[in-house]
């Protein structure tokens, strides 16, 4: 009887020390991923700032001097 609850602690050992190391694996990652998303938060603020102060330049092409047709007088003159 002995042997077989040593059996099942010497299991449960197991199965926690995996546990642990997967759960320091996660909380890694995890800690990871929240770096890059301060990185992001940040990128974001000056994007935002950059954006309300209205720094983004558009360029325009310049406008062609057209010439003015001439005024109507009334009168027709044919050819």
């Amino acid at each position: 009887m002995q042997g077989a609850l040593n059996v099942v602690v010497d299991s449960f050992k197991t199965e926690l020390e995996e546990f642990k190391s997967r759960q320091d694996t996660i909380l890694s990652q995890l800690a990871a991923v929240m770096e890059d998303m301060q990185e992001l938060k940040g990128e974001f603020a000056v994007y935002k700032k950059a954006v309300t102060q209205g720094s983004v330049v558009v360029t325009t092409e310049p406008r062609i001097d057209v010439p003015k047709p001439k005024v109507f007088d009334g009168a027709r003159k044919g050819a």
